[in-house]
């Protein structure tokens, strides 16, 4: 069984604008339970921010208030097609040295967020079902 991006990605994009400030940002992280935003503007991909950006910023000097997010963040972003196979969400993250990918449906259009995090919460669960009997598995699966 090949699981592909689309069945372990967020499905829920959380999303803000280029003219946000970077406060802005970090409010809407922090209200969302995200460290990374995707940035539209007239609902197209602009770019990307992650938490990682915003306290570079800070270190730098920049002021959260001022400070748009559209002049700080990532433009080059990497995405992934839902339907792509999670090895290559991994080789991806891995060739860039990035922990997110931006999630797209066959139109090119951006439908959520695959972390590292979700990759590593994937491969601990296919290790578990790996090591459960045919018994234990029926168990597991229909409780």
């Amino acid at each position: 069984m090949v699981v592909k991006v689309g069945d372990v990605a967020s499905k829920k994009l959380i999303t803000i604008t280029p003219s946000a400030t970077l406060r802005e940002a970090a409010e809407t992280m922090i209200k969302n339970g995200v460290s990374f935003l995707v940035i539209m503007e007239d609902s197209k991909l602009y770019g990307v921010i992650s938490e990682k950006d915003i306290v570079r910023c800070i270190a730098e000097g920049r002021d959260v208030n001022t400070t748009r997010v559209g002049e700080v963040c990532t433009r080059e972003v990497i995405t992934i097609r839902e339907d792509a196979p999670l090895q290559e969400a991994a080789r991806l993250m891995r060739q860039h040295r990035i922990r997110h990918l931006v999630v797209v449906d066959g139109s090119g259009k951006p439908i959520g967020v695959i972390s590292i995090r979700d990759l590593v919460r994937e491969e601990a669960t296919l290790r578990k079902i790996e090591a459960l009997t045919p018994d234990q598995l029926d168990d597991w699966w229909f409780g």
